[in-house]
């Protein structure tokens, strides 16, 4: 079945109801990555010959390439560092918005570990990378952008209602496009998380190395002491996240419940942490043992280049 027809029995069912009785309001498409590209094509294409079409918006996350301003449906972009470099970026328009989240990664921690119990459940095999840099997969809440933007577009299509526009990633030249960072390794520009406003890490899109670590970015803690010459006290530190939380919420980039999950990490994190103890070994030691989903073939994993890491 196409998408369009699927689209359609969802949108006008027949003698099955698909929705199970549900009234639909609204048939939004959706596609990350690969299916991103597809789904952009799709716009691009069928959207556009199909009479007015049977999708009342596009999200097109991570990847998707050039689409066309002559169409009337709102479409959404997002973007994570990864894709940057080699980005063709297009003008926000009253159909069009684009967001790029900085510290982000293609494939995200977050993201994976929702994951892996499914992998798990279903007998899918352990897989080994082997990244040039380690740690694999950027820590940053990238979901808490996506959950903004999807509320967005349905404000858009409902209503009218044009999402916040954000600023882009700071980069240098302009086919292949260097990515700006300050002193740390973090990207400035973009929209910015508080885990890039407040940072406790050096969170990125970018590394090499076999089979998929080109879409995985890098971790690095930082150490106690750059901890503690940042925030000299916790309640310092719970503040600083506080405030960035707040004016990202303010901008239309995080949603209620997700600034309350910040918040309350910062509340709960060892930030500075006690005792002059390595925030780099505690942070290796928690993303680890505390889940059960990766394995570091070496303590020091977070500075070593060569560490391997497993995924369920």
């Amino acid at each position: 079945m196409s998408l369009s027809a699927c689209a359609k029995a969802i949108k006008t069912p027949g003698s099955v109801n698909v929705m199970g009785g549900l009234p639909v309001k609204y048939v939004i498409a959706a596609g990350a990555s690969q299916s991103a590209i597809y789904l952009a094509r799709y716009y691009n294409g069928i959207q556009a010959h199909s009479r007015g079409g049977v999708f009342n918006g596009f999200f097109i996350l991570i990847s998707g390439g050039s689409l066309r301003t002559n169409l009337t449906v709102p479409v959404f972009n997002i973007y994570s560092e990864t894709e940057v470099p080699t980005l063709t970026r297009q003008a926000d328009s009253k159909v069009y918005r684009a967001w790029e989240v900085a510290g982000a990664s293609h494939v995200d921690y977050d993201t994976e570990m929702y994951g892996a119990p499914v992998r798990d459940r279903d007998g899918i095999p352990v897989t080994s990378f082997s990244c040039d840099k380690q740690q694999p997969m950027s820590r940053l809440h990238f979901a808490h952008a996506q959950n903004a933007a999807y509320d967005h577009l349905v404000k858009w299509i409902a209503s009218g209602t044009l999402p916040p526009t954000a600023p882009k990633i700071t980069t240098t030249g302009s086919l292949i496009k260097t990515i700006t960072r300050d002193s740390y390794g973090n990207a400035l520009g973009g929209l910015r998380l508080s885990q890039m406003v407040v940072p406790t890490a050096v969170n990125t899109g970018s590394n090499s190395g076999p089979d998929f670590c080109i879409l995985m970015g890098q971790y690095v803690p930082f150490t106690a002491a750059q901890l503690k010459s940042l925030y000299p006290t916790h309640d310092n530190y719970v503040t600083k996240v506080t405030n960035a939380v707040n004016a990202n919420l303010s901008s239309g980039y995080i949603v209620k419940a997700d600034a309350d999950i910040t918040i309350a990490e910062a509340k709960a994190a060892n930030i500075p942490p006690d005792g002059g103890s390595s925030t780099s070994s505690s942070s290796s030691s928690s993303s680890t043992s505390s889940t059960g989903w990766w394995s570091s073939s070496s303590s020091s994993s977070s500075s070593s280049s060569t560490g391997s890491w497993w995924l369920r």
